[in-house]
């Protein structure tokens, strides 16, 4: 999975079938630019939203498009754990993913 803004390309993931769904958090810094994308994916059909949390609070909510769900979370410190759940239309959870701290190098 890739993600293009203007000139930047953004490998975001390779997750084979057998590890699905995957998620990570990939940033670009300068001098290519600023990027910092959440993935979590290929969801079950079922997932009707995918929840982001940082710090045990909600911070974001999207509807999986094509089975795949994206945030931008260059505002999100990188020191944050974030977690990521898949609900049904239902409420019930289907995925569930944590992201652990991102190394920050001084």
């Amino acid at each position: 999975m890739y993600i293009f803004d203007g000139n930047l390309a953004i490998v975001v993931a390779t997750v084979t079938p057998d590890l699905a769904p995957g998620y990570g958090r990939n940033t670009v810094g300068p001098p290519e630019g600023n990027a910092d994308i959440v993935f979590f994916g290929p969801l079950d059909r079922d997932v009707a939203v995918v929840v982001l949390e940082a710090y045990g609070q909600p911070i974001a909510a999207v509807r999986p498009r094509a089975r795949l769900a994206l945030f931008n979370t260059l505002d999100v410190p990188r020191e944050a754990t974030l977690h990521l759940v898949g609900y049904g239309s239902t409420g019930k959870v289907i995925h569930e993913g944590v992201i652990s701290t991102v190394l920050v190098e001084d």
